[in-house]
């Protein structure tokens, strides 16, 4: 974090650096000016969700992601529990390690097909943003209102 300028950049705090450092880590990066983008993909119960996100009320956490597939009940309580902590709730479609293959077995539907009905959910529900593929950007802007946030991740070969 010292070679960044936080005027620039976010940071993106995934599940196993915060598995590892914690809420002190979430408030170290806040104190050194950086927006926090927390990405622990929620996905449980609807309470469970929403009561996970008020546990960051005392955290400065700018976006924080929850899977769409966790449903309507699921996304309203984590945009809820969001409006109270000051967070935007981003979406996540379909994880980027999915082939059709793997999509066909889980949703009985190719990955294209499970994103557009994912972005329809999250049309429905007025969520803050998604996360997808690059690769889906334009069934991003043919499904979702302009003003909804898009994000793409980094990708690496694995």
């Amino acid at each position: 974090m010292d070679q960044l300028n936080p005027e620039l950049c976010k940071v993106k705090i995934g599940s196993v650096v915060f598995n590892a450092l914690g809420k002190d880590f979430l408030r170290l990066v806040d104190q050194r000016g950086f927006k926090i983008f927390l990405d622990l993909k929620l996905h449980d119960i609807p309470n469970t969700v929403h009561e996970t996100i008020l546990g960051f009320e005392d955290c400065s956490i700018e976006l924080l992601t929850i899977h769409l597939s966790g449903g309507k009940k699921m996304i309203t309580a984590a945009m809820a529990a969001g409006k109270i902590i000051k967070t935007k709730i981003i979406g996540v479609s379909v994880l980027t390690s999915l082939n059709d293959e793997d999509s066909t077995a889980l949703f009985q539907s190719t990955t294209q097909s499970q994103v557009a009905r994912l972005f329809k959910l999250a049309n429905e529900t007025g969520i803050d943003g998604i996360v997808c593929s690059p690769l889906e950007l334009d069934l991003a802007a043919n499904i979702l209102s302009p003003e909804m946030l898009k994000i793409t991740p980094g990708i690496r070969d694995i």
